[in-house]
């Protein structure tokens, strides 16, 4: 059993453990918005894939956060995609941050597209979940 990203309770659900965070959490968190793009028929992930691979892009929102420890308050906003690169599928995040320009982080590289756009989708609200989670837990140390 894992707990949850955001709200740190005991996950039971097998798919809230694959995801690392509650069902109740990851709606908070903006989950839920892209999930349906997992469930279309075989020509138009083939679709996609030929999109990818002649140099298009998948883009899965802006604006999630992503947890900066090195300042609670003003974190990083993210922009979540997926591209294709150098053989495989990557499900990957641009964050900008004011004054710190933009970093980028990959959270899944496939060569199945299926398992690298379930990353993508799954990206966002989990990062904003934690960075949730972070700015709680340190408001709770600076209340003590």
């Amino acid at each position: 059993m894992g707990k949850c990203a955001r709200c740190g309770r005991a996950l039971k659900d097998p798919v809230s453990i694959e995801r690392g965070i509650g069902p109740v959490c990851y709606e908070k968190s903006g989950g839920g918005v892209f999930d349906a793009d997992l469930n279309v028929d075989e020509k138009e992930w083939q679709r996609r894939e030929e999109l990818l691979k002649h140099g298009g892009e998948i883009y899965l929102g802006v604006n999630w956060d992503y947890p900066d420890p090195g300042n609670l308050i003003r974190g990083y906003t993210m922009r979540v995609s997926l591209r294709y690169r150098d053989g495989a599928f990557e499900a990957y995040g641009r964050m900008y941050k004011a004054g710190q320009g933009y970093k980028e982080v990959i959270f899944e590289r496939s060569a199945d597209i299926k398992t690298a756009y379930k990353a993508a989708i799954l990206a966002g609200p989990l990062s904003t979940a934690q960075a949730h989670r972070t700015r709680m837990s340190c408001l709770a140390q600076a209340r003590a």
